[in-house]
C-alpha cells in the first residue's frame, strides 16, 4: 500500500468507485486494473460520455504503460512452466491492443 497504490485508489475514487466497493485485493493488482479499464470502457459505451474514455487514456498512459510490459517480460523470463510463457504472451497482446488512441 505504497504511493502508487494510493494514487490508484485516488483514480478509482475519481471514477466514483469508493472504498465500500473496493475489492479485497491491493488496489494496484493487475486484475483490478484491467477490471477498471473495462469499467471505464463500459461507462463510455453505456453513456456515450467521452469523459470516460479520457479517464481510461489517462490511467493507461500515466500508470499501466509504465509497468505492465515489464511484468510481461519478467513472467516470460521465469521459464518455470509453459503456462507462464503463454500468459506473458497473452498479457502483451491484450496490453498492446488495449492502448487508447
Amino acid at each position: 500500500m505504497g504511493e502508487i497504490s494510493q494514487q490508484v485508489v485516488h483514480t478509482y475514487a475519481e471514477a466514483s468507485l469508493g472504498p465500500e466497493q473496493a475489492p479485497r485485493e491491493i488496489p494496484d493488482h493487475i486484475a483490478l486494473e484491467w477490471e477498471f479499464m473495462y469499467y471505464l470502457t463500459y461507462q463510455h459505451m453505456t453513456t456515450g460520455d467521452q469523459r470516460w474514455l479520457e479517464k481510461r487514456k489517462l490511467f493507461y498512459n500515466a500508470h499501466m504503460k509504465h509497468w505492465v510490459p515489464a511484468l510481461a517480460k519478467a513472467i516470460s523470463q521465469s521459464k518455470q512452466h509453459a503456462f507462464y510463457l503463454a500468459l506473458a504472451e497473452l498479457l502483451t497482446a491484450v496490453f498492446e491492443t488495449s492502448a487508447p488512441e
